[in-house]
């Protein structure tokens, strides 16, 4: 009889040593974070010094993580015996939308991020009677998806964002340009178109009225003279092909 109490104090010897303090997260290592700090990312993890490396359940930990709406996703690995990695990819503020008095943040993707202490220097989405704050809002969606698509140059001109008849996105820049986008698909390429009319505009000293990028690859433009007649020429009749 004395193999099986051997292998039975082999095992008992195994599952103490399994649950001994050895395992404890004594290292709890945070990355990819900005917006978060380190602490907040651990709190929404639900785990600390005691937490077990061996036997905690790394996907549990990635959910939880996930639940805070600054975060698109999250990443845990363990490395034994006593570390946790989390590495977070956080949302960015791309927009925002006013529910009465107060203003929300809002990412590129929908998600309401949260209320902001003063209005943000952000594209405003149209007003809505209510939001939830970590919730892809559908009403957002398509507006908050071009504003997320903007590089910080084009953003930080851009007034409005709205959804318009039949689908149609339009843009309001805070010089009075209306921009019909169109619907929220090559939203790289019309930016781009958005960005590269404006700096010809801007070099020529021209007062534009609208711009369409509805074709990214053949965009148009009025200038203000067209709207209100003074030379009546349009930026598609005088601009070089790249313009267009």
């Amino acid at each position: 009889m004395v193999l099986p109490l051997t292998v039975a104090a082999v095992g008992v010897g195994a599952w103490v040593a399994a649950n001994s303090s050895i395992f404890d997260a004594h290292h709890i290592d945070v990355s990819g974070g900005g917006h978060l700090s380190r602490a907040q990312v651990i709190a929404a993890a639900r785990i600390g010094p005691a937490t077990s490396v061996l036997w905690t359940d790394t996907s549990a930990i990635e959910a939880a993580v996930e639940l805070n709406p600054w975060v698109a996703s999250a990443t845990v690995t363990r490395s034994l015996p006593s570390t946790i990695h989390i590495d977070v990819r956080e949302r960015h503020p791309a927009s925002t939308v006013a529910v009465g008095s107060i203003w929300f943040l809002v990412a590129a993707d929908g998600t309401v991020l949260g209320p902001a202490q003063h209005r943000p220097d952000l594209p405003v989405l149209p007003s809505t009677d209510t939001i939830t704050v970590g919730v892809r809002n559908p009403a957002l969606s398509e507006a908050a998806l071009v504003a997320g698509g903007m590089s910080p140059w084009l953003r930080s001109r851009v007034a409005t964002v709205a959804p318009g008849s039949d689908g149609i996105v339009q843009l309001g820049l805070d010089d009075g340009i209306r921009v019909l986008f169109g619907p929220p698909t090559d939203v790289r390429a019309k930016n781009q178109a958005i960005a590269g009319i404006l700096e010809w505009a801007r070099e020529r000293h021209s007062h534009l009225a609208m711009i369409d990028v509805r074709s990214p690859v053949a965009p148009d433009a009025v200038p203000f003279d067209a709207v209100f007649p003074s030379t009546g020429t349009s930026v598609s009749d005088a601009a070089p092909a790249s313009a267009r």
